[in-house]
């Protein structure tokens, strides 16, 4: 099955490519790449980040896949139109299923890992379905690592990339869309081991990690920038800064491993 994921454009910014929309950009293919080691190896997917470059409307595919955030849903709401079958994910449509239904023929509300696999099975057997919910939270080390080669064939260009080596908050804030969706509150992290050889598969030398808090559990956190030390990576990410202002010994490691965090 061919699938094309599309990170759809903001219309009130300009399009085309440059430095800064490079940088923008970086972490707009995770959810793609996720995706992709998920699925089974049988299918292709073809990534187009809006912003950077113009899709191919006329493509013979079989499923038009987007995630999405509030600020792009009007455009996600196009595609439909085109005639292709098209499924959504993403922030907006996990709030806001049904009115996502009405643009879409299938909505994934949620974490995709294994929901998004039965979608495409489903798709093929001509059996889909309207929304597809996963009950139970991601186990990290269950989804297959991208090879090199199949790290940049899901990528868009830009010098920084996202990765993400945990889910989940179990801080509980109220006003967080992270914590307030099933299974948030459930805190998982991938196996170092694994986040290493990621990171070893990634052609970028600077790295940004997209998760919620790399504070949560401050033992793996040490462990992790241990076994980052010599890489040659540069990378940046969230911490809590109650626990960063108290935690000498992880700023100096995230230090001695080339990284800065950013207290919130």
């Amino acid at each position: 099955m061919e699938i094309l994921f599309i990170n759809p454009w903001d219309p009130s910014r300009p399009k085309g490519p440059n430095l800064f929309k490079s940088l923008v950009s970086s972490a707009d293919d995770l959810i793609c790449r996720s995706l992709a080691a998920a699925i089974p190896k049988n299918h292709s997917i073809t990534f187009v980040d809006e912003l950077l470059e113009d899709i191919d409307y006329d493509s013979d595919v079989d499923l038009v896949a987007l995630t999405t955030f509030t600020q792009v849903i009007d455009r996600a709401y196009e595609f439909r139109k085109r005639g292709k079958k098209v499924v959504i994910g993403g922030w907006h449509v996990t709030a806001l299923p049904e009115e996502g239904i009405q643009h879409a023929d299938s909505i994934v509300i949620g974490e995709g890992e294994y929901t998004f696999p039965q979608l495409i099975k489903d798709l093929e057997n001509n059996q889909l379905k309207q929304f597809y919910e996963q009950e139970e939270p991601v186990d990290l080390d269950s989804i297959p690592l991208l090879s090199k080669e199949e790290f940049n064939k899901y990528a868009s260009g830009s010098f920084l990339k996202n990765i993400q080596v945990s889910k989940g908050c179990p801080v509980g804030c109220n006003f967080c869309s992270i914590s307030n969706r099933k299974n948030g509150h459930i805190h998982r992290t991938k196996s170092v081991e694994n986040v290493i050889q990621e990171i070893k598969n990634m052609p970028q030398k600077m790295i940004g990690f997209a998760d919620p808090s790399l504070t949560i559990n401050p033992k793996y956190t040490k462990q992790l920038f241990k076994e980052m030390k010599g890489l040659n990576k540069k990378f940046g990410g969230e911490g809590n800064a109650n626990v960063l202002a108290k935690d000498d010994e992880l700023l100096k490691l995230a230090a001695e491993a080339e990284g800065v965090l950013d207290g919130t």
